[in-house]
């Protein structure tokens, strides 16, 4: 499967605030074949649990909780990272972005949307990757994949000196990261030819 749920708990209010039995968000936690664990908020986590991770599935109830709450940017979140495991980019971008006009400081939103225009490998779209995952780093000042991930497209704009101090802030952040060893070579590197 593309993700399974690892955990979900009734997080029982509606969008108001008030116990809503009917209106009973689920905050669950997804962790994908990747490894990666996401969290979040939804009105049907226990039937997704029970699905085991199907991404059809995901898609459907995540569907129904964007028809009950259209203007969730979570939800639209959370669609948009499932289309891009998916590897339905141009969906989960449309969904990003989508989720970045009804709240414009969602972090997670700005990261995921220029990790996706970073992947393209398109030198006209690096400027708007830099910028959302400029944005992303500095609504989420303890991420590493902010930081990397803007370092990153830092190098491939052709800019080593902005992109020194991002990387070096993302080894920071998680030194011991899967990628801690290429991080510290490439920061290495790049002090040399920088003459740092």
């Amino acid at each position: 499967p593309v993700f399974e749920a690892v955990g979900f708990g009734h997080a029982g209010v509606d969008g108001f605030g008030a116990a809503d039995e009917d209106a009973a968000l689920v905050a669950l936690c997804l962790k994908f074949g990747d490894g990666a664990l996401e969290c979040g908020v939804g009105d049907a986590g226990d039937v997704w649990a029970a699905e085991g991770g199907d991404g059809n599935a995901a898609r459907l109830l995540l569907g129904d909780a964007n028809e009950r709450w259209p203007d969730d940017a979570q939800v639209m979140l959370a669609l948009g990272r499932v289309a891009a495991r998916e590897g339905r980019a141009g969906s989960a971008r449309t969904w990003f972005e989508r989720a970045l006009a009804v709240d414009g400081n969602l972090g997670p939103a700005h990261l995921e949307r220029g990790k996706l225009l970073l992947a393209e490998e398109d030198p006209a779209a690096l400027p708007d990757a830099v910028a959302a995952l400029d944005r992303a780093s500095r609504l989420m000042p303890r991420s590493f994949e902010a930081f990397y991930s803007l370092g990153v497209a830092l190098l491939k704009l052709g800019a080593p000196a902005d992109a020194l101090p991002r990387l070096v802030r993302a080894l920071e952040l998680d030194p011991e990261n899967v990628h801690a060893d290429a991080l510290r070579a490439e920061i290495e590197r790049l002090r040399a030819e920088l003459g740092r």
